[in-house]
């Protein structure tokens, strides 16, 4: 199988035992540990495709780990061992987004299946959510471009169809795509004109171009870990 797996129970002989029987499977064990708190460090420092998590356990309890787990995507899967099953817990469980669970004590014969299973889901949510999120910023990307298409409108005093082919031609001339060479120009031309003024500032200080002071306007923005029109008010004193 290849995957790579944490171990998270607070009974080390159940460590030991999934360890075996997953090592057998030709797994890569990368850690273990007996307490959720543990099991939310590992998965940040590792990055596992599966996570089997134990529900109970002390200060930390595995279901809300594999929430924080589940949230931040510190792992692919996470499926959860318990010695019993309630309504409650698939609720919980289900709700959390774990990719199953197994009800000790676990056999191989139960185990590797459940791990497949909970994998092959966790990549049709992942392709799900890159299909999303793709969307999102196609339509994004849309809005923007058209926010640039009214202001080249504008500025020109040509018509929203000749600002489109300006556009056009403008991004690929500058080897960048249509939506980052819009970004540009909303940003540019912000209503305040912050970023304007700002990019006009380092032009004149330091004999920059156009497209030179744009870029370190950015740079200054990125390594200050905010956004261009924040970073433009700071250089002016605002």
């Amino acid at each position: 199988m290849g995957y790579s797996a944490l171990i998270i129970d607070d009974e080390p002989i159940i460590r030991m035992d999934l360890a075996d029987q997953l090592a057998s499977a030709g797994f890569q064990v990368l850690g273990e540990a007996g307490d959720g708190y543990d099991a939310v460090d590992l998965a940040r420092r590792y990055h596992p495709d599966v996570v089997l998590m134990d529900i109970n356990m002390p200060m930390f309890d595995g279901l809300t780990a594999a929430g924080q787990i589940m949230e931040e995507h510190l792992a692919k899967t996470v499926i959860m061992i318990t010695s019993f099953c309630d309504d409650d817990f698939v609720a919980r469980a289900s709700k959390i987004g774990v990719g199953g669970y197994l009800v000790k004590p676990i056999r191989s014969e139960n185990l590797l299946p459940a791990i497949e299973i909970a994998m092959g889901q966790s990549q049709r949510f992942e392709e799900a959510r890159k299909r999303e999120e793709e969307a999102l910023k196609k339509i994004e990307e849309q809005k923007v471009i058209g926010r640039a298409k009214s202001i080249i409108a504008r500025k020109q005093n040509i018509s929203e169809r000749e600002a489109l082919a300006f556009l056009q031609k403008a991004s690929m001339g500058k080897r960048v795509s249509m939506a980052e060479y819009a970004a540009r120009i909303v940003e540019t031309y912000s209503p305040d004109g912050k970023i304007l003024k700002a990019k006009q500032l380092l032009m004149e200080k330091y004999n920059l171009s156009d497209r030179a002071a744009y870029k370190r306007l950015k740079s200054m923005a990125e390594a200050d870990g905010c956004t261009i029109g924040e970073t433009a008010a700071k250089i002016l004193g605002e």
